[in-house]
């Protein structure tokens, strides 16, 4: 995500580049659980590319930037269905200063449900590009489902964050 500097009248370069700075600071990201595996199971893409690698430069950016990593009860239901519970564990405890863990509500759910059989996609990925809207954050994933869901809300891969 490339910052661009623009002097506004009236402010010095200083004032103008330390408010873009703080902006900045506060991103907040929802990522989905497909980037949460690629970096606890180290994955690999289909043609031998490095998954787990952009992913945890990612994190690093994140705690650089002092971001927020909103993570919600369906994130990690889907987790423990796909990686060991001590992983997730261990990555979370690390991370625990940049995270903010919410549920999702009752309007989430339906507006979620109402979504997924409209548009016949999975539940789960419904819900997160709903949250992550409700919640302002950046939803980075690699699933293709969000390529369906881009007027509720727009997707990133982890590369795309960090150039």
């Amino acid at each position: 995500m490339a910052l661009v500097f623009r002097k506004l009248s009236g402010f010095s370069v200083a004032t103008h580049i330390n408010f873009i700075l703080s902006q900045y600071k506060m991103a907040r990201y929802y990522i989905d659980t497909c980037i949460w595996i690629d970096i606890i199971n180290e994955r690999k893409g289909f043609a031998g590319e490095d998954l787990a690698g952009p992913a945890l430069k990612l994190l690093e950016h994140i705690m650089k930037a002092e971001g927020t990593i909103v993570i919600s009860d369906a994130v990690m239901q889907e987790l423990v269905l796909h990686v060991a519970e001590d992983a997730i564990n261990s990555i979370l405890a690390i991370l625990h200063a940049y995270l903010e863990y919410i549920e999702a509500s009752a309007m989430e759910l339906e507006e979620m449900k109402r979504i997924a059989i409209q548009r016949k996609l999975p539940y789960k990925d419904v819900l997160h590009a709903v949250i992550s809207r409700n919640r302002h954050a950046l939803l980075v994933t690699r699933d293709k489902h969000f390529k369906h869901l881009e007027d509720i809300c727009k997707h990133y891969l982890p590369e795309e964050l960090i150039q």
